[in-house]
């Protein structure tokens, strides 16, 4: 049997800490400190969305062609997509790293 005000003892770290997120998230009118309840990333800005971009148009005038084109060949081995994407894995796996091993 738990002790009488185990209960409301919980609640109330339940509590504090919905307050503690609350305030660590935001609540949706600071945007400058959380970019996933604001803007995105700058690579996403500056590379991915651009370059989806390119590569849907391209997609597109293969599936109207009925085959695969050299505009969509050149959008799917786009040098800079293929860094960004590489960049991406790297800090990934670095963070991973730092995570597990947490040498700090």
């Amino acid at each position: 049997m738990a002790a009488p005000g185990v209960f409301g003892e919980r609640r109330g770290h339940a509590l504090s800490a919905a307050q503690v997120s609350a305030h660590h998230c935001g609540d949706g009118h600071d945007r400058r400190h959380h970019w996933s309840r604001g803007d995105p990333p700058p690579l996403v800005v500056l590379v991915f969305l651009p370059r989806s971009r390119v590569f849907e148009v391209a997609l597109a005038g293969a599936v109207k062609a009925g085959q695969v084109t050299e505009e969509l060949r050149a959008a799917l081995h786009d040098p800079v997509d293929q860094t960004a994407h590489r960049a991406e894995e790297v800090v990934s796996a670095v963070v991973l790293f730092l995570m597990v091993v947490k040498p700090f």
